[in-house]
């Protein structure tokens, strides 16, 4: 099955790419969710990075698969890499590559937080152009590019999210979907007088859909991974963001290192790298 970049983005109602998490959620992620032995269950870099049996099956199911929908692409996911760092640096910086984290919030997966997802991002050249994400407790899927935009996916109905103009004050999520229950247990930070974030999310996926729905103003983060941060920065620039490296607002590829600073404009992200330091 070889399909075009084109027809991933542009199909919302029956997209190949969510049916492809979807999939891996009711096979593998929802049936081990409270499931697994202590034995599934271990540390990567620090006592509270985990990794379960779920993430390394999700992503051996997804990287078989996804290699056969576009030819000549490769899938970089983040159980992979953490077995081999060098993985990225041997890839050529012309082909096709997908990130891949199987369970973004693995932290919030095995304490049953509902705060967890699947994301799949597509780069070109080192760029992120396209993600899907899937959200198994809630059903909620994510389409977003960085030219087309971003829809959310809930049943049989779908919503596009376009920038917010609210200088910062809450925005209310209107539409054919409600997402109340989406966002009832995110907790957001202030920051100063008019600015907030979402705080201990563990979830870089629900924190950018957060970010792009206008229910926080700005994410700052400070260690960055090709299969976190590719997502987050399509979903970003998606709903016309500023998506940048600090301290000069370079642009994030999918081996960039550093952190980033993501804000509504230019003179806003300046302002906060300074508060930031």
């Amino acid at each position: 099955m070889n399909k075009t970049i084109k027809e991933l983005i542009n199909n919302k109602q029956n997209n190949y790419i969510i049916k492809l998490l979807k999939i891996a959620s009711d096979k593998i992620i929802l049936p081990l969710r409270g499931n697994l032995k202590k034995d599934q269950i271990n540390t990567k870099s620090r006592i509270d990075d985990f990794v379960t049996q779920a993430d390394k099956m999700v992503e051996e199911f997804l990287s078989f698969e996804l290699k056969k929908v576009l030819s000549d692409s490769v899938v970089i996911g983040e159980e992979e890499c953490s077995e081999n760092p060098n993985l990225l640096k041997s890839l050529s910086k012309e082909c096709l590559i997908w990130t891949c984290d199987p369970i973004d919030g693995t932290y919030n997966y095995i304490n049953m937080s509902p705060n967890f997802c699947t994301m799949v991002a597509l780069c070109f050249k080192e760029n992120p152009i396209a993600c899907w994400l899937y959200f198994p407790t809630s059903g909620v899927a994510i389409i977003s590019s960085i030219s087309n935009g971003l829809y959310i996916i809930k049943d049989e109905n779908i919503m596009e999210i376009k920038k917010k103009y609210s200088n910062f004050s809450h925005v209310n999520i209107t539409g054919s979907i409600n997402l109340d229950s989406f966002f009832h247990n995110l907790y957001i930070k202030p920051f100063l007088s008019n600015f907030k974030h979402a705080s201990a999310v563990r979830c870089a996926g629900f924190e950018a859909i957060a970010l792009s729905c206008g229910i926080t103003n700005f994410i700052f983060h400070k260690k960055l991974t090709p299969w976190d941060h590719s997502p987050l920065c399509v979903l970003a620039k998606s709903t016309k963001n500023i998506v940048g490296l600090t301290p000069n607002c370079d642009e994030f590829k999918i081996n960039s290192k550093g952190k980033l600073l993501v804000a509504d404009s230019k003179k806003n992200w300046d302002y906060l790298l300074n508060q930031l330091k």
